[in-house]
């Protein structure tokens, strides 16, 4: 009788554990947000030329803006654009926005050769 209690307590624990730790996955989405990550060019880079590309991967994004311009990316969140630079240095400002309006806002610092 006893040993038939401590199981069903076992069994009971173990699925509100199981509803949990599901609830909790599903909801990791919404807790962590928009996050890009910027294969090329990094902060501090130099570029030749008068045009510089920039490549990454988003994920959790529905928006991604680079220099206020809307830039597509792909189902997987790659995203490939070019972006005109001037002599000197250059200030890029990438804006990363998830379904639910929340922002990440990444800044690099371009120069030219």
């Amino acid at each position: 009788m006893l040993l038939r209690k401590i199981f069903y307590i076992v069994l009971f624990i173990f699925f509100v554990t199981s509803i949990l730790g599901y609830g909790f996955y599903k909801a990791l989405p919404i807790i962590l947000g928009p996050k890009l990550d910027l294969s090329t060019p990094q902060n501090g880079d130099t570029v030749e030329g008068t045009n510089a590309p920039i490549r990454g991967t988003v994920y959790r994004a529905q928006k991604l803006f680079i220099n206020g311009v809307a830039t597509s990316f792909s189902s997987t969140g790659f995203f490939e654009s070019r972006l005109a630079v001037y002599p000197g240095n250059n200030i890029v400002e990438i804006v990363v926005t998830d379904k639910f309006n929340r922002s990440q806002k990444y800044i690099l610092n371009i120069g030219t050769k």
